[in-house]
């Protein structure tokens, strides 16, 4: 079992739904390391909407394997659309979480159906301009030190633009197709639209 050298516990994010607390120290022999973990406050989310996956550290880490309760892609995805596109907010991590959400397969659309007809137009008509505003230079500075070295180099001006447009079709595609739910139109199914 590695040894922490140096901890330096700092609660990052102290709110009434969600508490963030980070440890960083060094490892033997000087390797820098940094754990994050947040806690939730919020009620727990419907069976349908959890899922429990194994996790598997790499073995630098002396972490024992463990099992994580967590939300199902298609969670996650619905609630970061509604994140990447609140007016209080503007995270570039929002437009990168939903990349690899959809390379996933997730089809948050039973989910995105339960919004109004409104908040979904809304969400559609506003998708690429709130997402074009998370910019090239936001994703550099909040992303980058952040991802994996091979991620790092990819993150390219181009690239993030098509991120950005890829982002934007799949939730105004999402969109249509809860509304479409809503109305009831025979091909709007979880099933009928994979």
């Amino acid at each position: 079992m590695a040894a922490l050298y140096s901890p330096a516990p700092d609660i990052t994010k102290s709110s009434l739904t969600t508490v963030r607390a980070r440890l960083q120290g060094t490892l033997d022999p000087g390797i820098d390391v940094r754990f994050e973990v947040e806690v939730s406050g919020r009620g727990a989310a419907p069976p349908e909407y959890r899922r429990s996956e194994l996790v598997v550290p790499p073995a630098e880490y002396s972490i024992a394997p463990f099992q994580l309760n967590t939300y199902t892609n298609e969670a996650l995805a619905a609630m970061k659309v509604g994140a990447a596109l609140s007016l209080q907010r503007n995270a570039a991590r929002d437009l990168y979480d939903l990349r690899d959400l959809i390379r996933a397969g997730a089809h948050p659309v039973a989910i995105l159906a339960k919004q109004s007809g409104h908040v979904l137009q809304d969400y559609a008509e506003r998708s690429l301009g709130k997402l074009e505003g998370l910019t090239y230079q936001l994703a550099r500075d909040e992303l980058l030190p952040y991802l994996p070295l091979d991620e790092r180099e990819q993150l390219t001006e181009d690239a993030w633009l098509e991120t950005t447009l890829e982002v934007a079709q799949a939730i105004e595609k999402w969109c249509g197709e809860a509304a479409a739910m809503q109305r009831g139109d025979k091909d709007s199914t979880p099933e009928a639209a994979k």
